[in-house]
């Protein structure tokens, strides 16, 4: 086993930290049967050859040893190793990922230092790729870790969507467990959406199970799942019974977790809010209205209404936002800012509205729950930020034709 693994001058190589001298003992220590041991090396080697979503010239070489290691029934962290090839898989470069502003990005010297990393980029993730037999075979495995973490490595390449996708669904009409048959349906959803040319006869084989597992006799995890994996494929298009699921997954959250690995189940409620988005406006506004009126937990209402927001002010950039959360006196205090530069001053919005912009406003001025969290959203959306103050902006609007 790991034939070759010294033959490789890692010496020359470099990582995240500097020279790649250090790998192939990390590597080979993955045989260890020390679990105390395997955990620190593996951080070691997690964290040298895959950094905070960027890879290095280092990590390609590395993956055909993980590949063989992730095979074998007597290495202890297959599950680890698995998880790692899928971040190598979605790497990218340190430059393309760390350089954010377009003054940064332009000047010559870094559009070369990018450049030059992309090909490691792209490196890593062709040699990952070459273990989509391997990956295949483990959607098999007796191990439900296993089984989920094999899935998750092949939603990285929806360049092969067209062998991968009957493969995943097929795992899902055989998978037993709950919650695996809900991240496989995550990582169909993954590929749906960014494969191109699957034939039609694919595409309506997957919207067959989709709608098959949407009913109220599959596991509400599962049904969650199928719900935001068939917005994601069918968009404003969106059966009604999915759309129900998204809502009241959103308002009654208790009714959908499952007992144990919820992480699973918190994935899926956190792509469940920006999938309503793929719904356009026209349906998306009523639905985000729907969940503003009825959900009980402040998150939940405080991320809805700005993504409302975002929806029907559309010369308002959400994407360079961060956000900075924090309790004062028991109260939630939420500050947006934007990253890397100061945000553009927005000036006071005009009182003139479309009929969408009026349902949004509306929806936020009638939650009462929305109002319980102090934030600066308002303000970044040119809008009043006092309750009353919005209700007036709003009752006092002219309504324009268009939507």
């Amino acid at each position: 086993m790991l034939d070759g693994l010294d033959d490789i001058k890692w010496g020359e190589l470099t990582h995240a930290y500097g020279s790649a001298a250090d790998v192939p003992d990390l590597i080979r220590q993955l045989l260890n049967d020390d679990e105390e041991t395997l955990e620190e090396t593996f951080e070691g080697l997690f964290s040298n050859i895959w950094h905070q979503g960027t890879v290095y010239e280092a990590s390609a070489y590395a993956v055909p040893f993980l590949i063989e290691l992730v095979q074998s029934e007597t290495v202890l962290m297959r599950e680890g190793i698995l998880s790692l090839l899928s971040c190598i898989a979605s790497g990218r470069s340190y430059y393309d990922v760390h350089t954010r502003t377009p003054e940064e990005r332009a000047k010559p010297e870094m559009q070369a230092k990018i450049a030059e990393e992309k090909k490691y980029e792209r490196a890593a993730h062709e040699a990952v790729r070459k273990g989509i037999p391997v990956y295949l075979r483990l959607l098999g495995h007796q191990n439900p870790g296993i089984r989920t973490l094999a899935a998750e490595v092949l939603s990285q390449f929806p360049e092969d969507g067209i062998q991968i996708i009957p493969a995943v669904r097929t795992a899902i009409q055989n998978e037993s467990a709950s919650t695996v048959q809900a991240d496989f349906l995550a990582h169909l959803g993954t590929l749906l959406s960014k494969t191109s040319n699957l034939p039609q006869d694919e595409i309506d084989a997957c919207v067959r199970l989709l709608d098959g597992l949407l009913g109220a006799q599959n596991p509400p995890v599962a049904r969650l799942s199928a719900a935001v994996t068939r917005t994601q494929q069918a968009k404003a298009n969106t059966p009604n019974e999915a759309v129900d699921i998204l809502v009241e997954a959103l308002v009654h959250e208790a009714a959908y977790k499952p007992t144990g690995q919820q992480p699973t189940f918190f994935s899926m409620l956190y792509s469940t809010q920006p999938v309503i988005r793929e719904l356009g406006a026209m349906r998306g506004v009523p639905v985000m209205s729907r969940i503003l009126a009825a959900a009980t937990n402040s998150q939940t209402v405080h991320e809805c209404g700005r993504d409302l927001l975002g929806m029907v002010f559309e010369d308002v950039d959400l994407s360079n936002w961060g956000t900075a959360t924090q309790r004062k006196d028991g109260v939630r205090h939420i500050e947006y800012w934007y990253y890397f530069r100061p945000a553009p001053p927005i000036p006071p919005r005009s009182p003139s509205l479309t009929g969408l912009q009026q349902q949004a406003l509306k929806a936020v001025v009638e939650s009462d729950v929305f109002w319980e969290t102090v934030s600066n959203l308002l303000s970044l959306f040119g809008l009043p930020t006092e309750r009353e103050a919005l209700r007036t902006f709003v009752r006092d609007a002219v309504i324009s034709d268009s939507n």
